[in-house]
């Protein structure tokens, strides 16, 4: 059977798309885990295990337990009004139940997290490399991160909204990016990182430290802040014997 997890349907142009990572038959040309996209959805099933959609082709399975925590409700509604005519309102409680404790399970990992950090999840089968994220400002309130995904002309990079983390997306794994810090210490919002997939995956710091994440490891960034610090006194010291030598000329 061909299934999606991490599922979402987005709406546009009078076309439901279902988004997801492949598995079964919906994964032979990709492989388990591949970041998907169908052709145009033609009908939707419901029951208590989850969707049931049929493309072009294929017939996909959508597990509950695997909806995307970040699924939007104007979609949602569009789906109803257009597959569940008879009883819109029954099929949006069934479905915004199984997001509700989707988004409850996954804010349990803000318990890993200080104020003004970020938990991100990250999958290396596909090209941005996000999974999910959740991001506890700076006054400990907790939010569902989006990602938005950016094409340049010379690299592609990945922003996340509400905090700013952002990243260019490479062969083997991310690089995160920033401002450079010059008059205070650099403040690195990721607080823990975890590989989701089934690769390992090289993951970039800002300051240039690298890491090797292998699957199902979560990386805790404390260390980082003080490699952050370490790495800003070496920077303040260059600058002033740069200073130095500049009088003596």
């Amino acid at each position: 059977m061909a299934e999606l997890k991490n599922w979402r349907i987005h709406y546009n142009c009078g076309e439901f798309i279902a988004h997801g990572l492949a598995y079964g038959r919906a994964s032979y040309k990709f492989g388990d885990g591949a970041g998907v996209h169908t052709s145009p959805i033609s009908s939707v099933e419901i029951d208590e295990s989850g969707l049931h959609i049929q493309t072009r082709n294929t017939l996909y399975f959508l597990d509950k337990d695997f909806i995307n925590v970040d699924q939007h409700d104007d979609s949602l509604n569009a789906l109803a009004q257009e597959f569940f005519k008879d009883d819109p309102e029954l099929f949006l409680s069934k479905i915004r139940k199984w997001l509700r404790k989707a988004q409850e399970d996954f804010k349990k990992n803000q318990t890993l997290l200080g104020n003004d950090t970020v938990y991100l999840e990250l999958i290396p089968s596909t090209d941005s490399f996000f999974y999910r994220a959740l991001y506890k400002d700076e006054y400990g309130r907790t939010h569902i991160e989006r990602a938005e995904y950016h094409a340049g002309d010379f690299q592609d990079s990945v922003i996340l909204c509400k905090s700013g983390v952002r990243w260019f997306p490479e062969s083997r794994g991310i690089k995160f990016y920033d401002r450079l810090y010059i008059e205070q210490p650099p403040k690195d919002k990721v607080g823990c990182i975890k590989n989701v997939g089934t690769k390992p995956m090289k993951v970039t710091f800002a300051t240039d430290k690298e890491i090797i994440l292998q699957p199902g490891e979560l990386y805790k960034a404390e260390e980082l802040g003080h490699h952050l610090q370490s790495f800003y006194r070496q920077f303040r010291t260059l600058l002033k014997n740069y200073g130095k030598n500049q009088e003596h000329k």
